[in-house]
């Protein structure tokens, strides 16, 4: 907005909140045909070739965290202290780096949260996820302002091409080219592709949904489950809170 950039922004807008209502069908329908061939090799095999091998601890318990020792101390305005902190140093990092802000505020949540020294979640923690979401929505949705009546026609024409584009290049990188040998199957590597449109907790949703819409037995489902939902779950984490932040830090400083 204030590089002038009003119908770029309400793109921007546009596509955020319509993307999981582009990305579910075509997420559905490929998990659906994933989840026939797992159940199919299920059914012919008997066995769940997808249950999730059990980690051996050797009988001892996981050591508790810094924060599960001392968490009479973290109480709501101390987590939000903590957050506050972290936020306003990396906003000082980035200004010296030249590296956006957001990409630094992910860097020092993934090192502290897996350090154990702070909550995990810890706005939720703190119980104010909420409002801070709303503030999040509510910074992107006057970038809509500026838009006249007769900028929606090439608004819709915008975000229908993203749309054909996305879906283009994904069809060809993950179902024509054998990128899909990754995960070993065409289906799975389309609907964990698409996942990028969705997002936690859609992706678990998606694939919850599809276990119940092909699975005949409670056992079934449960294979259903293991075949996709880790893969729908980890490309969702990976692509929405990973990887678009890095993406988009990146290409904030070309503006």
């Amino acid at each position: 907005m204030d590089k002038g950039f009003a119908m770029a922004a309400a793109l921007g807008t546009v596509l955020y909140a319509v993307q999981k209502f582009f990305g579910t069908p075509v997420a559905s329908y490929f998990g659906l045909r994933a989840a026939k061939e797992a159940l199919a090799e299920f059914r012919r095999t008997g066995v769940n070739p997808y249950a999730p091998k059990e980690e051996m601890h050797g009988g001892a318990a996981p050591k508790e965290t810094f924060f599960e020792k001392h968490k009479k101390f973290y109480g709501p305005f101390a987590s939000l202290t903590i957050a506050a902190l972290f936020s306003w140093l990396a906003f000082v990092i980035g200004k010296y780096t030249g590296l956006s802000a957001t990409i630094w505020a992910l860097i020092l949540g993934a090192v502290m949260g897996s350090t154990g020294l702070v909550p995990p979640k810890i706005l939720d923690h703190a119980k104010s996820s909420g409002i801070f979401n709303v503030g999040v929505f509510a910074v992107i949705i006057p970038s809509l302002a500026k838009i006249k009546v007769s900028d929606l026609l090439v608004l819709s024409f915008n975000t229908i091409m993203v749309f054909i584009v996305v879906f283009a290049v994904l069809f060809l990188f993950f179902y024509i080219l054998p990128l899909w040998k990754i995960l070993g199957n065409r289906n799975l590597a389309m609907g964990v592709a698409v996942m990028q449109l969705l997002g936690f907790p859609a992706t678990y949703l998606v694939a919850n949904e599809i276990a119940i819409a092909t699975g005949e037995t409670e056992e079934e489902r449960q294979v259903v489950n293991d075949a996709i939902m880790p893969k729908y779950l980890v490309g969702g984490f990976a692509t929405v809170t990973t990887f678009s932040v890095i993406t988009a830090g990146i290409l904030e400083k070309f503006l």
